[in-house]
């Protein structure tokens, strides 16, 4: 987030700069959570954004962008990606750890 900036604001901005995605509706909070190994202290909040649109981007932060189904993830997805995937889909809590 930038200094001043709201949330909403932030989410809508780095979907765009970062993937070329658009919000056209409005994102709802799933969860923040801790990454707190390897010596880190992270937090990492997930938003579900439903309504959207792609646009180019060309952000020089982001190797590739790709959209996957949710039940057919790349291999290398991260663990922590797929728990969060599965509480969304499953409708269950979320946890507070990455």
């Amino acid at each position: 987030m930038k200094r001043r900036e709201s949330i909403d604001d932030a989410v809508r901005r780095e979907l765009e700069e970062e993937a070329g995605v658009v919000v056209t509706g409005t994102p709802r909070l799933l969860g923040t959570f801790s990454s707190l190994t390897e010596g880190k202290s992270d937090h990492i909040t997930v938003f579900v954004v439903e309504r959207w649109r792609r646009v180019d981007s060309d952000s020089g932060e982001i190797d590739a962008c790709r959209f996957f189904p949710a039940d057919s993830l790349p291999e290398d997805a991260s663990p922590a990606t797929r728990r969060r995937i599965e509480e969304w889909l499953g409708g269950t809590a979320p946890g507070f750890e990455w």
